[in-house]
């Protein structure tokens, strides 16, 4: 709940910054996490290697669909 709450403030201030949230819990629940939150990515599985290559992503390093554990929203779902 804080979590969400967070993000809901996050996005009032600045729309376009994405937010990926890790952990357990949305690991766990990928897709209603993001059914239930503003949050624009999941991670699923280990954090720090989603975190790093969705970084090399947003940079145009690379594909979105090539970083690991990563759930999103696509075409509006």
């Amino acid at each position: 709940v804080g979590a969400s709450a967070l993000i809901d403030e996050i996005k009032s201030v600045s729309p376009d910054l994405p937010v990926l949230l890790v952990g357990g819990h949305v690991s766990a629940l990928p897709s209603e996490t993001l059914d239930k939150t503003q949050a624009d990515y999941v991670c699923q599985g280990e954090g720090i290697l989603t975190s790093y290559e969705l970084w090399q992503a947003l940079q145009g390093e690379c594909e979105l669909e090539a970083v690991h554990g990563l759930v999103r929203r696509s075409n509006g779902g």
